[in-house]
């Protein structure tokens, strides 16, 4: 266990697969082991799983691991809940509040991870990058910073998408007769991505919001069903001294880069392969169609699936058995 931690701790995760490979082939089953060793052994199991972007091995042998925790041990749960919680997130599981109000989450992991999960729910990229700005060095020290910045990137942009689908789409008479599917314009999501990506580098919005008014954030520009880069930056004043230069990471796409129409069905394009959105793109007319939604009682729900749902279909394209967790003997 000692050479394990070691490795873990240097980064070196693939000299321990080669202990992993021995234990699942040699070692007995692990209720022969103290409860503490059991532990121990499915924590590191996990952090090594999330580490190699197993998320769906790691949250399970996390889960086992914080189960058989007692209350008391609220540093080691902390420490469990530490990658838990991160892992659940990148399936599309976010915490939940009595979760997060437990003593070995309430000092240290809720500050981080309520506005995270705040970020992803409603795909507020501005508030994303600034906790994870706020948050670095902690994240950076957990190993975690790299892997939240880009792995949580897509569940931002499908809560995005959903929201600008949201605000502008109109239901009409006619489309319910004619069978005609519910579709989200490209030119919204580009607007939308637009203001984002203008808050991001600093801009601020030419009309002061009156005290008490909560508007949605990124989404005034398109209130009217107005839609385009210019009609982004319309409600948007730049700021003083210019934009704020970001690094690769920060951007929408990448850094001060601006949002294309290209950079928008692409992105959608990936969504739906994901199988984070339900439909299909059509090129000359720029929308993106939803599929389904009479089945699901609603377009909302036929077009993006629940994300945990989407993750567990893909297995059967992947041909991956996640119900067997390398390393982990069972027993």
């Amino acid at each position: 266990m000692l050479a394990l931690t070691h490795r873990l701790q240097c980064r070196r995760t693939h000299l321990a697969k080669q202990i992993f490979t021995n234990i699942s082939t040699n070692s007995p089953p692990p209720s022969l082991y103290p409860a503490s060793q059991r532990v121990t052994f499915l924590y590191y199991l996990g952090r090594f799983h999330f580490s190699n972007n197993h998320f769906v091995w790691a949250a399970r042998c996390l889960e086992e691991a914080y189960i058989q925790t007692p209350p008391a041990f609220v540093s080691h749960r902390t420490s469990i809940l530490t990658y838990l919680i991160p892992a659940n997130m990148l399936l599309g599981r976010l915490p939940s509040q009595t979760l997060l109000s437990r003593p070995e989450a309430m000092h240290v992991l809720t500050p981080v991870f309520v506005p995270i999960a705040q970020a992803v729910r409603s795909g507020n990229f501005v508030l994303f990058q600034h906790t994870l700005a706020a948050h670095q060095a902690w994240l950076l020290d957990k190993a975690l910073l790299l892997t939240l910045t880009y792995r949580l990137r897509p569940l931002l942009w499908r809560a995005l998408a959903r929201k600008t689908f949201i605000l502008t789409y109109v239901p009409s008479d006619a489309d319910a007769s004619s069978r005609k599917a519910a579709t989200l314009e490209l030119g919204h999501l580009l607007t939308t991505a637009t203001y984002i990506q203008r808050r991001l580098e600093g801009w601020v919005p030419a009309t002061p919001s009156f005290p008490g008014s909560r508007p949605p954030a990124g989404f005034q520009a398109v209130q009217h069903n107005g839609h385009g880069p210019n009609r982004a930056e319309s409600s948007l004043r730049p700021p003083p001294g210019g934009p704020k230069k970001l690094r690769p990471n920060e951007g929408l796409v990448c850094g001060n880069l601006g949002i294309t129409p290209e950079d928008i069905e692409s992105t959608v394009g990936s969504l739906v392969h994901q199988g984070l959105m339900h439909g299909f793109i059509s090129h000359s007319q720029q929308r993106f169609a939803i599929m389904g939604a009479k089945q699901k009682g609603s377009p909302v729900a036929a077009g993006w699936p629940d994300v945990w749902t989407a993750i567990m279909d893909r297995r059967y394209d992947e041909d991956v058995d996640w119900d067997t967790v390398p390393g982990w003997v069972k027993g």
